[in-house]
């Protein structure tokens, strides 16, 4: 199922979604070509931080009653809460793509982002840490603990999509 216009709008505007301010989102998130939910999946966190740096200073705009001057904007609102969220949605569906998933409104929830990002977490810090060796087969093993062995290995070890080998 996608997305509807609708919930579209209500990800990015909803207070317990992204929590975008209305001319924050039409005016320059879309200008900078994230209109839908799966666009995000094009920004890495280094986007997000070059698009917020450029809604604190936003291009000048023509005068309303002088065309040919440029005026100053407001600066785009922007909350560290709404660009924190953003990023961990961004890393969502980069995954959800990688994997095949559909983008629905009940897996692009805050609590299911908010539980991806947690375990995410613990998967880049447990990755940081030596990976544990391939258990050997020796005379001193028999095949059934070895198996057993084996499967806590591959538990413990991380594929190309950033899964267990398991």
């Amino acid at each position: 199922m996608v997305l509807t216009a609708g919930q579209t709008t209500a990800f990015f505007e909803d207070d317990d979604k992204m929590g975008l301010n209305n001319r924050t989102r039409v005016d320059s998130l879309d200008a900078e070509g994230i209109s839908t939910v799966d666009d995000m999946a094009e920004w890495k966190d280094e986007d997000w931080d070059s698009w917020v740096v450029n809604c604190k200073k936003p291009d000048r705009i023509p005068d309303p009653t002088t065309p040919a001057q440029l005026i100053a904007q407001a600066p785009f609102p922007i909350s560290v809460k709404s660009i924190k969220r953003l990023k961990a949605a961004a890393r969502l569906v980069r995954y959800y793509n990688s994997i095949g998933v559909t983008l629905t409104p009940g897996n692009m929830s805050w609590d299911t982002i908010k539980n991806f990002e947690l375990q995410r977490d613990a998967m880049d810090e447990d990755s940081k840490k030596r990976a544990p060796e391939v258990p050997k087969l020796s005379k001193n093993t028999t095949v059934a603990k070895w198996d057993d062995s084996f499967k806590v290995h591959v538990r413990k070890v991380y594929g190309a999509r950033e899964a267990t080998l398991e």
